[in-house]
């Protein structure tokens, strides 16, 4: 069986379940449907029998009515229920998809993370249609999608990596947890937490003092002047309603910026108070957990309450951009009021707000990594070194390639031996092998377990150059970016940190000559700077560098065969120089004339 055949059939066996209940949701949806029409046509020709025959018995229509008025609460609650059994429905055929290869493209691409000019996030795939992180993220709000991207672009400390790996064993067991946590959210509840914290730790008032006095007993006195105005009272109706009339439009500006940025900034608030109440009230075993909830604790009210307060002060605000609210704002000062409670939430709660959106964050990033471990049981834990560079990695694969058809390498590197030159002819297998072990260097050290049997590693800053572009915009060519890209790898080995440089076809654009020396003087800098890493290339004048650096070197190779005009690869690292090519074989497979 494959290592995921637990989480396959865990899987399968709730999908079935859940599509049962969507069949009998939806047969007493239609059921609740056509009984709310046959109430609506009940109460109407009732009420038109009764008032052309027994006018006096007109409430008896009532009857009906007030059963559709039942029918509709009770339908409210099933449509709720099937849209929950819908979110589930979905999550797991997700997992699904994920453990039988046919989730790429499906999932957050995370692309909104992506910086360019970062070291190794382009080059390894770790963002992007097929990325690492659309292959990890389960989180469903802003907060938790921001901090699982921040640990896969910057490395944890070996003991804050080890607290993570406590807490990811924990939640891997969690699965009914889990599920509350991805019905949490929603689809497009991507909000910014660091704009929600900053507004949260504001205290300038958008609402002027003599407002801020003012609004409420005019508000009263408007109504006031409106029930003289039906009692036919006109004169203190017009009079009220051209003064708050003035005073909206004195300090509308100021009181519209407000609102503007606090709507802004509690993007996403529903599903941020629905993720607190999953864990808020959890004791978990693990530390870090342990932290995370104590930390929403403090308060007389829950994090998870004063959330949902805010929210709905919010849905307040929000409903004066009816057409009737609007018009009514300009006389009781609907704004205002409700600026009033959202500056007094935030009096009471601002400064804790950065303290539950980080917590929130961390909560859903290592559910996404415990999904990652529950759904790769034979990934393993890595194991940190002090001393580095070091990197022993036995049966590491790709973690983006399916377990069932990833080819498994062996890998070790130290100061003492740190340089290996990967040769070997095209689509043999070197570029995946870099990406599979930077990619899994990277699980390593934001807390997830790794795609390898085992794995130890000192803590590295990596490096990558693999998907060099160039930039008409920028006017640059790739070669021009190349060298910048390997200019800042050299400045990373450099750093405090111990670097692991993975570099692709190096130099590729420029002449053999310029290549060769270039190289060997970019490598030389590398390692006299305690750096370690691979190097592939299919020109095999590179190779003879390996000579030049004696022991701290090494070369290895993939090899190919063409057999009744296919190639065939085994994607095994081999000591030694690759000793054939394909190019040319593969040109006149595909019908050139070589």
């Amino acid at each position: 069986a494959p290592p995921a055949a637990e989480a396959h059939r865990g899987y399968t066996a709730r999908l079935s379940k859940l599509r049962e209940q969507q069949q009998r949701l939806r047969q007493r949806d239609r059921v609740f449907g056509w009984s709310k029409v046959l109430c609506a046509l009940l109460a109407i020709a009732t009420a038109i029998w009764l008032a052309r025959i027994h006018p006096g018995l007109l409430g008896l229509a009532l009857v009906p009515a007030v059963a559709f008025a039942a029918l509709w609460f009770a339908h409210e609650r099933l449509l709720r229920r099937l849209h929950s059994v819908d979110r589930l429905s979905v999550v797991y055929g997700n997992g699904l998809a994920r453990l039988e290869d046919r989730w790429a493209g499906a999932g957050d691409d995370g692309l909104r993370f992506l910086d360019p000019s970062h070291p190794y996030a382009r080059d390894l795939d770790v963002f992007g249609s097929g990325g690492l992180f659309e292959l990890l993220s389960r989180a469903v709000t802003g907060p938790g999608q921001q901090t699982l991207a921040a640990w896969l672009l910057q490395p944890a400390a070996p003991p804050e990596v080890e607290a993570r790996h406590a807490a990811v064993r924990e939640l891997a067991s969690l699965w009914d947890l889990r599920e509350r946590l991805a019905l949490a959210g929603e689809s497009d509840s991507k909000g910014d937490s660091d704009l929600l914290s900053a507004w949260g730790e504001t205290i300038t008032s958008s609402v002027p003092r003599l407002l801020r006095l003012a609004a409420l007993p005019l508000a009263a006195l408007w109504f006031v002047a409106l029930a003289l105005w039906i009692r036919g009272l006109q004169v203190p109706f017009l009079a009220m309603s051209a003064l708050n009339l003035a005073f909206t439009y004195r300090y509308r500006t100021q009181v519209m910026q407000g609102a503007a940025a606090a709507e802004q900034a509690a993007h996403g608030l529903g599903p941020l108070a629905r993720v607190l109440a999953v864990f808020e009230p959890e004791d978990f075993s693990a530390a870090r957990l342990t932290a995370i909830t104590q930390a929403l604790r403090t308060q007389r009210s829950s994090s998870s309450h004063a959330v949902g307060q805010l929210h709905r002060i919010m849905h307040w605000l929000e409903s004066s951009d009816n057409w009737f609210f609007r018009l009514l704002d300009l006389f009781v000062f609907w704004t205002p009021l409700c600026m009033l409670a959202i500056e007094r939430w935030r009096r009471q709660h601002g400064a804790r707000v950065r303290t539950w959106l980080a917590a929130a964050g961390e909560f859903e990033a290592l559910c996404s990594l415990a999904t990652f471990s529950y759904e790769r049981p034979d990934a393993c834990f890595p194991r940190f070194i002090t001393e580095g560079p070091a990197l022993d990695v036995r049966a590491l694969v790709h973690p983006l390639l399916p377990p069932t058809r990833a080819v498994p390498n062996d890998l070790a590197l130290d100061a003492a031996h740190a340089l290996v030159m990967v040769s070997g002819p095209n689509m043999a297998g070197k570029s995946t092998l870099l990406r599979a072990i930077g990619l899994n260097v990277v699980l390593a050290q934001c807390g997830a377990p790794v795609c390898a049997r085992s794995l130890a590693l000192s803590p590295l800053a990596i490096g990558a150059s693999i998907t060099v572009q160039d930039s008409l915009q920028s006017g640059l060519s790739r070669f021009y970016a190349e060298i910048q890209r390997l200019k800042q790898i050299d400045e990373l080995a450099r750093g405090p940190q111990p670097a692991l440089f993975l570099l692709d076809e190096l130099l590729s654009g420029t002449n053999s000559h310029d290549r060769r020396v270039g190289t060997e003087a970019l490598l030389r800098g590398l390692l006299a700077h305690h750096a370690a890493g691979l190097v592939t290339t299919h020109d095999l004048a590179l190779t003879e560098i390996v000579a030049v650096l004696g022991d701290r070197a090494a070369n290895m190779h993939f090899g190919d065969q063409f057999v009744a005009g296919k190639l065939h690869f085994d994607y095994r690292m081999t000591p030694g120089i690759a000793d054939s090519t394909n190019a040319l074989e593969l040109m006149r497979s595909v019908g050139l004339d070589v």
